[in-house]
């Protein structure tokens, strides 16, 4: 018991002196130093051999003191093992704090990842260091399509990656990794890379049979289909990762952070909208949303909020869209990562430009497109971030500003091969001209509604087909063919109602009677 006394005494002559602080009674009592640099002079006048039996003692008090606090304590218990000069011990709880704050903090289980690569370079091999190894460049390029990383550090990443997998055998592993560097280097806006990835992930998991490797496979390549313009084979992806994951609506957190079974539902939802089953659409999507809810993992909601936006904006409801992706901003700025933050201000940039609000949704598109840009991360994205600029360009009467994103716009989009997005391109192209240039710009203008249309016959992305009615309707008035913007408008009016969009049916209709309408395209 002396130590114990001769402890409290000298906490209490350092408390006396104004050295430390009391931080805490309860359950036990806690000292802080009362200024870094005190505490900076304590450490530095121990000899370095005692620093490092200090941070041992202390790493082994702090696990036996709070064995069942190990995982947030880890981060403490790897300074200090660390400290002590023990790199294995620290590797091993790095990779634990990488663990646990991996669900709330993406940069800091970045950054345990990364301890644990570096911590392992100078270590003799052995199976356990080739498995930390291995799990570490799994865990770098899984926060890397998140956060953002650059191509040559990407590559750095799965190469090392490769030769722990050939030396553990461990096949699986390495698909896994395949899959994040193509989500890492796809949504940095290198789409033979992401394909070229998927291919080798996808023929290496079909020799293993395993229904985890399948799923998440089947996610990268159902969102390559779609971003290529493929929708009938992302369809059928889309089909075959509900069928694989629906039994397990958790499953896929365990690895890559996300839910799988939410994943596939909102994104067969938003396929649905975009080849025009928009009623099925938005029945595929509230279940959606109940499951993203039920799950509770954040980046699941974000999704699904976005989505949400983008649903009622082809409504025409601006209300529930601004609703929707305001929360989604909210929410993706909780999760700091890059592409959240990213994807929920270009939803919300569109609803806004969907409610007239072209300012707001200046901002909100500017600041997407710079986090993608910084970040190398929602590149994938850019094609329709300059189009949905170009539109909030043109309803602030700056018709330069707005031709010269929607340009952007359709080279971003030939450039990333995002050809669905292409049509949005166009689409918005045919309008700024329209309004900026009248009927002299009527030859490019048809130009724009021709290569449109011939990528939603080759996508299959038949929802923008009644816009396109719209724009033809307005360069038809301008003309002076009253029977041409009739018959265009009623194109239409048919084509919204068949697709389930009754409210834009219905603003076309008004159109049609020449009643007051706001405005529907």
């Amino acid at each position: 018991m002396q130590g114990e006394e001769d402890l409290a005494a000298a906490l209490d002559v350092l408390t006396r002196a104004e050295l430390l602080y009391e931080q805490a009674l309860y359950p036990q009592a806690e000292y802080a130093f009362k200024h870094p640099l005190t505490q900076e002079v304590a450490y530095r006048t121990q000899l370095s051999e005692r620093r490092v039996k200090v941070h041992a003692a202390v790493a082994r008090a702090v696990a036996d003191d709070g064995r069942e606090r190990l995982d947030e304590r880890a981060a403490v218990l790897a300074y200090h093992w660390e400290a002590a000069g023990e790199a294995l011990d620290a590797a091993r709880w790095h990779r634990r704090a990488a663990a646990w704050v991996g669900v709330s903090d993406a940069r800091e289980a970045l950054r345990h990842w990364e301890k644990v690569r570096t911590l392992l370079g100078p270590l003799p091999a052995s199976a356990e260091v080739a498995t930390l190894g291995l799990e570490a460049r799994n865990g770098i390029l899984n926060f890397g399509w998140r956060l953002g990383m650059s191509a040559g550090d990407a590559d750095r990443v799965l190469q090392e990656g490769r030769v722990f997998a050939a030396r553990m055998n461990d096949p699986g592993a390495l698909v896994r990794m395949l899959l994040y560097h193509a989500a890492t280097r796809g949504f940095a806006g290198d789409m033979a890379e992401y394909h070229a990835r998927v291919r080798e992930a996808a023929a290496l998991a079909e020799r293993i049979e395993d229904d985890k490797l399948e799923i998440r496979v089947t996610i990268l390549i159902a969102y390559g289909h779609y971003l290529s313009g493929k929708t009938g084979e992302a369809l059928r992806a889309l089909e075959r990762g509900i069928e694989l994951s629906r039994s397990d609506p958790r499953g896929g957190t365990e690895n890559a952070g996300f839910a799988s079974y939410p994943w596939f539902l909102g994104n067969r939802a938003n396929l649905l909208a975009d080849i025009g089953r928009f009623a099925e659409a938005q029945r595929e999507h509230q279940r959606a949303e109940e499951v993203a809810r039920s799950v509770g993992v954040v980046e699941n909601v974000v999704w699904a909020g976005v989505g949400s936006a983008y649903l009622a904006s082809i409504q025409g409801d601006e209300r529930t869209a601004l609703e929707e992706a305001s929360r989604a901003v909210q929410l993706a700025e909780t999760t700091g990562t890059s592409l959240n933050r990213c994807l929920a201000q270009l939803g919300l940039g569109m609803a806004q430009v969907g409610a007239r609000q072209p300012r707001e949704a200046l901002v909100a598109l500017e600041r997407g497109l710079a986090i993608a840009r910084e970040s190398r991360v929602g590149l994938i994205f850019e094609a329709r971030f300059l189009a949905t600029l170009g539109e909030a360009y043109l309803d602030l009467g700056d018709h330069d500003r707005a031709c010269a994103a929607t340009e952007e716009a359709i080279a971003a989009a030939e450039r990333l091969g995002t050809r669905v997005w292409a049509i949005d391109a166009y689409v918005s192209r045919a309008r700024v001209l329209l309004r900026s240039h009248g009927a002299a710009a009527r030859p490019a203008v048809e130009d724009a509604i021709a290569r449109a249309a011939a990528l939603i016959d080759e996508t299959g992305a038949r929802l923008r087909q009644p816009w396109l009615h719209i724009v033809r309707a307005k360069l038809a008035r301008l003309g002076g063919d009253e029977a041409g913007r009739r018959r265009d408008l009623g194109e239409a009016q048919r084509l919204f109602t068949e697709m389930g969009v009754a409210a834009r049916a219905e603003q076309v209709a008004r159109a049609l009677a020449d009643r007051p309408v706001q405005a529907i395209g």
